[in-house]
C-alpha cells in the first residue's frame, strides 16, 4: 500500500525497501524479508539468533535454505521435517535445531549485515518480521515502564530531567578500560539488574556502556568511530561529526566494542548518536544514559531520530524548514526521498518526563532560525520566576499602553535572548480597539 501510494504520486523508486516478510512458521524461510533496493536489485534479509539482520542475494539465499537440512551441517536432526513442524513457534526454536550452527551458516552465506533501511519497521509490510506476536509492542511497554516512578534497585533516584535512573552511578576516578581493543581512561557503566533483565526480554541492547574520560586520546577515538559509523550508514549524511578537538569538551559514551555511541555537548545537549549496525536496538540504552548524565535537549533532521528519542521522553517543541543552503555537503535527496522528498525539517526536542508519544510530524511550531529553535527548547526549562525580567515586564506594559508596536516588543524579547512563540488567531483574546487608549482629544478628531 505504501508503494502504491508513492507510485501514484510519481515518486522515484516507489517500491524500494518495502519488504514482504515470510509468515509461515514451518518453512525455512520464516523471518526472512524479501525486498528490492533503490537500484531495483532483489535481496533477502534474515536475522540470526541475536536479532541481527543479514543480507543475501537471491542465489545465496536459495543455497542457504538447501544447506540447512543437510546432515553434514548439524543444524537439524536427521528426522526433523520442517513442513511437519506444528508447535505454534518458529521452526528454529525447536529443541531439534542447533541455533549456533544456524548462525554460522547465516554468516557464511550472507553478503553482509543488512542496513536498517533494508528491514526497518517503517518500511516493512509488518511491524516486526521476527515476532508476529508483537515484540515491538512489548518493547514499547518495557521502555515506558522503565521511565515510571519506580525506584531503581540501587536507589539511584531521578535525573535532572525528572526521569528515573536506570544505570548505576559511576564511583571514584576513571580507570583503564578496554574499548574496541584499545585501553582508554573511563568508567564502566552498568544497567540496574531489573532494567537489564527487562531489556533482554525484548531483545534490546542491555550491555555495558563505557563513559570515556574527556581527553585528547578519547576524543580521537570517538571521532574516528562516529566517522566510521557515518560512512557505513546509507543515511549517514544526517549525522554531524564534530571536529575532534570539540569532543574533548564533551561527555562521550560508547559500547565496549566502539560500534555505537553518543555524546553530550555543553553539559545538556545530546549530540553525535551513531551505530554501525552491530548492535540492534541500542539507542534506548545510549540515550537513557545520556539523559541521566544531564542531556535535556537535542535537535535532529525529522527522519528516524524523533521516533527513537520519544522512548526516553524527548518531545518536539519546534521545527525549522529545510534550507538547501544549509544542507550537509554529502546530502542526497534521493537517498532521503521518504522524508519529505529529501527535504526534512530540523526538529528541536526537550526531555519531558510525562511524554510517552506517539510522535507525529505535525507536532511543533515553526521558527525562523536554528538559534531560535534552540532557544525555544531551553525556554521550556527556565524557572517560572525567571521567565519575565523587569525589562521585559516593562516592554509588555508599554505594548499594552500602545507605546510600542508588536514588532518592537518582539525585537526586545529577541535581544534579551527570549524567543517569542508565534501566535495563532485562536490563541489571541479579543481586545478593544487601540483608539480607546488614545488621548480623548485625538479620539475626537
Amino acid at each position: 500500500m505504501q508503494g502504491l501510494e508513492k507510485d501514484i504520486k510519481g515518486e522515484k523508486n516507489p517500491y524500494a525497501f518495502l519488504g514482504a516478510p515470510e509468515g509461515k512458521l514451518n518453512t525455512y524461510a520464516y523471518s526472512a524479508i524479501y525486498g528490492r533496493d533503490d537500484q531495483g536489485t532483489p535481496y533477502y534479509v534474515y536475522p540470526d539468533s541475536k536479532g541481527t539482520f543479514h543480507r543475501f542475494n537471491l542465489g545465496k539465499w536459495e543455497a542457504f535454505k538447501k544447506e540447512i537440512k543437510k546432515p553434514k551441517n548439524g543444524i537439524v536432526n536427521k528426522d526433523f521435517k520442517v513442513s511437519e513442524f506444528d508447535k505454534g513457534i518458529p521452526w528454529y526454536e525447536s529443541d531439534q535445531v542447533n541455533r549456533q550452527k544456524l548462525d554460522d551458516l547465516v554468516e557464511s552465506y550472507a553478503e553482509r549485515k543488512a542496513f536498517e533501511n533494508e528491514y526497518s519497521s517503517e518500511r516493512a509490510v509488518t511491524s516486526d518480521a521476527t515476532d508476529v506476536a508483537g515484540l515491538a509492542d512489548r518493547r514499547k511497554k518495557v521502555y515506558r515502564s522503565l521511565r515510571s516512578a519506580e525506584t531503581p534497585d540501587s536507589g539511584s533516584s531521578r535525573t535532572q530531567g525528572n526521569t528515573p535512573r536506570r544505570f548505576r552511578r559511576k564511583t571514584g576516578k576513571p580507570s583503564q578500560v578496554l574499548v574496541a581493543g584499545q585501553k582508554v581512561s573511563g568508567y564502566k557503566r552498568e544497567l540496574e539488574t531489573s532494567a537489564k533483565a527487562a531489556l533482554q526480554e525484548v531483545a534490546s541492547f542491555n550491555g555495558t556502556v563505557i563513559e570515556l574520560a574527556s581527553n585528547k586520546t578519547n576524543a580521537k577515538l570517538f571521532a574516528s568511530k562516529i566517522q566510521a559509523g557515518k560512512d557505513a550508514n546509507p543515511f549517514g549524511a544526517s549525522v554531524y561529526v564534530y571536529p575532534e578537538s570539540d569532543y574533548q569538551d564533551m561527555k562521550m559514551f560508547m559500547t565496549e566494542d566502539g560500534s555505537a555511541g553518543i555524546a553530550i555537548e555543553n553539559g545538556d545537549t545530546i549530540v553525535s548518536l551513531y551505530n554501525n549496525g552491530t548492535h540492534k536496538k541500542v539507542t534506548y540504552s545510549l540515550a537513557s544514559i545520556a539523559v541521566e548524565e544531564g542531556g535535556l535537549y537535542s535537535d535532529a533532521f525529522d527522519t528516524q531520530l524523533p521516533y527513537l528519542y520519544q522512548d526516553v521522553g524527548f518531545k518536539v517543541v519546534s521545527r525549522l524548514k529545510w534550507n538547501d543552503s544549509k544542507a550537509p555537503a554529502d546530502w542526497d535527496k534521493d537517498q532521503f526521498q521518504d522524508f519529505n522528498k529529501g527535504e526534512p525539517d530540523v526538529v528541536f526536542m526537550v526531555v519531558d518526563p510525562d511524554y510517552f508519544g506517539p510522535y507525529s510530524k505535525d507536532v511543533g511550531y515553526y521558527v525562523d532560525t536554528y538559534d531560535e529553535g534552540m532557544r525555544s527548547i531551553r525556554e521550556t526549562r527556565r524557572p517560572e520566576q525567571e521567565r519575565i525580567s523587569p525589562k521585559l515586564k516593562q516592554a509588555v506594559q508599554d505594548r499594552i499602553d500602545r507605546n510600542i508596536t508588536a514588532a518592537e516588543l518582539n525585537d526586545i524579547f529577541r535581544k534579551e535572548g527570549r524567543y517569542v512563540k508565534p501566535m495563532h488567531p485562536d490563541m489571541i483574546a479579543p481586545l478593544n480597539a487601540d483608539s480607546h487608549r488614545l488621548p480623548k482629544q485625538i479620539q475626537a478628531q
